[in-house]
């Protein structure tokens, strides 16, 4: 059941944001007992008690709550009201020694409880206002006194019902998200068998979309890059002059300012590239400074996937330390740039044009992909990394490639950790699919950070 405590969360994703840490923090959540929560649920009868006297009315205790029209839905309120009202209590421990007014205008994550034109209305994009807005459809009730309760005052204002607001900003969402997020989990759960929790179809499409508008900006800003470093270099911009040597081809495109999914594309417009104009291209991608401290936070950070520039540190590692070839994972997007190779290479590809990171090994007459997410095979390959196999191992054709079963990330962001993982045992002579890595995902980061720090390829964790 999806309770009215979690409503602002699910309503206030974006499109594009993943379900699966929500899903999991609803249906596995963590046993924590922060001082916080221990300290709302001892003072939560006083505050009650002091409610009462400051209303001169009855708090009536209720349980739970389920929506008659949508059995998936439930609230709690903290109490009942009359005949058509009920209460919510705030008890923040950071405001322990404050008054509730003192609380509202000076701790950072009361103040924006309130409308800040009008304190005593509440703002409509706070999530406690969504949990309000729950309660209230749901018990169908009228109002409810909202209250923030400290040892020294109590502060009340009172909601109004929102019957629009709950049917045009909420009631959508919170089914969507629990008939295509959650329930497909509880009726048969990979989070249980350690895989990554599914994602719904719509929020599959509306990461395509954006990926359309975050591609064109990062080859723009490639391009800008690139460019800034040949006039570096005293070498003229592609615009300057029209070579003989080689040509290609480059829609043009720009975002709408008022409607950041709508692309505007323009007519083709042909640049030349000559070898000079290639041989600094590549120098850009390959010789790039990346600093360690530019990269810590992605690498580290308990739910994000590693980017470019991340992997691009250790893959650098990997060419230092070993007679293994291995470029950017930039490349992927510059086809043009790509040279032929025939010697023992591995490589991560992936990235933006499939929201996932894979591993490659080439040993000279085979190409084995090492993938942390079952069952991938060549034809659900992205167009992109078709081409950059095409372009990277011309000699292979489809049938040369082997989908090797190595072990299944244990969550939905850390693809990037384990091609790493697989691209060094690839290196120390190891085989992936014989290794068990590690399920704890902090651990195997602080490993990838070590590695990219000490610049010396160790073999992962193992459990």
């Amino acid at each position: 059941m999806l309770t009215a405590s979690n409503f602002g969360i699910v309503c206030r994703m974006r499109p594009t944001t993943s379900c699966a840490t929500t899903v999991k923090n609803l249906l596995f959540p963590p046993i924590i007992d922060t001082a916080a929560l221990k300290y709302g649920r001892d003072m939560e009868e006083i505050a009650k008690q002091d409610l009462i006297v400051k209303l001169k009315k009855e708090v009536k205790s209720c349980g739970l709550f389920i929506d008659c029209d949508n059995p998936w839905l439930g609230a709690t309120p903290d109490g009942l009201l009359d005949e058509d009202g009920l209460v919510e209590i705030k008890c923040p421990l950071s405001a322990e020694n404050l008054t509730a007014e003192e609380a509202t205008e000076t701790v950072p994550r009361l103040k924006n409880i309130f409308d800040k034109k009008n304190g005593n209305m509440m703002n409509k994009n706070h999530h406690y206002f969504y949990q309000i807005q729950g309660q209230l459809n749901i018990t169908q009730r009228e109002y409810c006194i909202f209250a923030v309760w400290t040892p020294k005052s109590v502060k009340t204002i009172r909601v109004q019902r929102d019957e629009y607001f709950w049917k045009n900003r909420m009631l959508s969402f919170l089914t969507r998200f629990y008939m295509e997020c959650m329930l497909p989990e509880i009726v048969d759960s990979r989070y249980n068998r350690n895989m990554p929790i599914r994602e719904p179809q719509y929020i599959m499409e509306a990461k395509e979309k954006s990926k359309i508008v975050v591609n064109q900006k990062r080859q723009q800003n490639m391009i800008t890059c690139i460019n800034e470093q040949l006039s570096k270099n005293n070498k003229k911009s592609k615009y300057d002059e029209i070579p003989t040597d080689t040509t290609d081809n480059v829609v043009v495109a720009t975002v709408d300012s008022e409607e950041e999914d709508c692309i505007i594309v323009s007519d083709p417009i042909k640049y030349y590239l000559t070898s000079n104009d290639i041989i600094n291209r590549k120098k850009v991608l390959d010789d790039t400074i990346i600093e360690i401290c530019d990269v810590k936070d992605n690498i580290l950070g308990k739910y994000s996937k590693l980017n470019d520039q991340s992997l691009d540190l250790f893959l650098r590692v990997v060419k230092e330390t070993s007679r293994f070839e291995t470029q950017s994972v930039q490349y992927i997007e510059y086809s043009d740039l790509i040279t032929a190779s025939r010697n023992q290479s591995v490589q991560i590809i992936g990235g933006n044009c499939t929201d996932h990171w894979r591993c490659i090994y080439f040993d000279g007459t085979k190409l084995y992909v090492y993938d942390s997410i079952p069952s991938c095979t060549y034809d659900k390959m992205a167009s992109k990394e078709k081409e950059y196999i095409r372009a990277r191992f011309p000699q292979i054709i489809h049938t040369d490639i082997s989908f090797e079963k190595v072990q299944t990330q244990p969550d939905g962001t850390c693809c990037g950790i384990y091609a790493a993982a697989f691209a060094t045992d690839v290196v120390l002579g190891k085989n992936p699919c014989k290794e068990k890595y590690s399920n704890d995902v902090e651990s195997i980061r602080r490993h990838f950070f070590a590695i990219v720090q000490s610049r010396k390829l160790l073999p992962f964790p193992r459990q």
